[in-house]
């Protein structure tokens, strides 16, 4: 797929593609404006869409299923506690499909987000999942238990991750609460970026951020 020419998606007919955007050019329009993405731009996310609902069974929507796989090929997620958090965060659609709407979000937050945009995605992706507003010691270590590998007992291993989060505790909580609001997340990330990603990844990496926008758009910015 590329932005560069008239015929933007090889797999769809020209008079199919011409059909599709006729179609969902108000949608198209709309979601430009609200997503930071050109009209041009927005046109391809479309036509992505469409080419991936394509491919699925009842080619009636694009399935979750469908955007794991995404998550996993096209943005380098693979680790499956990530993309389930993702997906949490980003996706209110009940069953299991995702609407246009939540697939061109999903991609404005990967792809054009600003900074702040970003650190709320994170923080929602580490408290949508639990159920909890805050990021507490349960909610950190279900997100860390399996970072620890101890050839000891896992009694030994838990006893390490507890340490961990003792020790972030105290770094990032500022108010001293016993739990990391937001304001104390953004606080600690503002200082350090790094931080954003704390209990798993949330977002791609530059390098696949550009290699997607590399497919379908010239403004993809400098890597």
């Amino acid at each position: 797929m590329s932005s560069v020419g008239v015929h933007l998606e090889k797999t769809v007919s020209m008079s199919e593609e011409i059909r599709f955007k006729r179609k969902h050019s108000k949608s198209i329009a709309k979601l430009s404006k609200k997503y930071r993405f050109s009209m041009q731009e927005m046109e391809c996310i479309f036509l992505m869409y469409y080419k991936i609902q394509k491919c699925s069974a009842a080619q009636i929507a694009v399935t979750k299923k469908q955007i794991h796989e995404l998550l996993h090929c096209a943005f380098d997620i693979t680790d499956e506690s990530s993309v389930d958090r993702i997906c949490v965060s980003i996706f209110t659609s009940i069953g299991e499909h995702i609407t246009i709407e939540e697939f061109v979000k999903l991609l404005a937050v990967f792809l054009r987000a600003p900074l702040e945009e970003k650190q709320k995605h994170c923080y929602k992706c580490y408290t949508t999942i639990s159920f909890d507003v805050n990021i507490s010691r349960d909610v950190m270590f279900n997100a860390l238990k399996n970072s620890v590998i101890s050839p000891a007992a896992d009694d030994d291993s838990e006893e390490a991750v507890r340490d961990f989060i003792e020790i972030v505790q105290k770094k990032m909580d500022f108010d001293r609460d016993g739990k990391i609001s937001y304001d104390d997340f953004k606080r600690n990330v503002s200082q350090n970026p790094l931080l954003s990603q704390f209990l798993g990844q949330c977002l791609p990496c530059r390098l696949a951020v550009h290699s997607f926008l590399t497919t379908f758009t010239k403004n993809r910015g400098r890597l």
